[in-house]
């Protein structure tokens, strides 16, 4: 039996344009795939009370199966920081297990700091 892979949630908050927000997941989609990703899936659930929702798809969510490389968390952080960065908007809340970290397109000194620390917590 293999064991279970570590499920990273991204929750992209964009704004209240359903959209817009579709074409954002999009676009960070495509960049995810350039990581050595073991998986990226939109989660099939019903949207909770008060929440967007599609289809039976919270609007805004993935699950990043990041297997057990060390590297990988850290890179996908780094791609988010950078992708926020560009677009200059939104953010984008990063849980894995019962830790979470929002991360803004600006990157002040004590973000920085919150990342490594969210880092330091999940290295190998």
């Amino acid at each position: 039996m293999q064991p279970a892979r570590p499920m990273v949630e991204l929750v992209l908050e964009t704004g209240d344009d359903a959209e817009q927000l579709e074409a954002d997941l999009q676009s960070l989609i495509a960049e995810l795939h350039e990581l050595d990703l073991e998986d990226l899936q939109r989660p099939a659930r019903s949207a909770p009370d008060g929440v967007r929702g599609v289809g039976g798809f919270e609007l805004g969510t993935l699950l990043v199966a990041v297997g057990g490389a060390g590297a990988t968390v850290p890179a996908l952080i780094g791609l988010l920081q950078d992708w926020l960065r560009r677009r200059r908007s939104g953010a984008v809340r990063v849980k894995l297990g019962d830790d979470e970290i929002e991360l803004t397109g600006v990157s002040p000194k004590q973000q920085e700091r919150l990342v490594e620390a969210f880092l330091a917590r999940h290295s190998e």
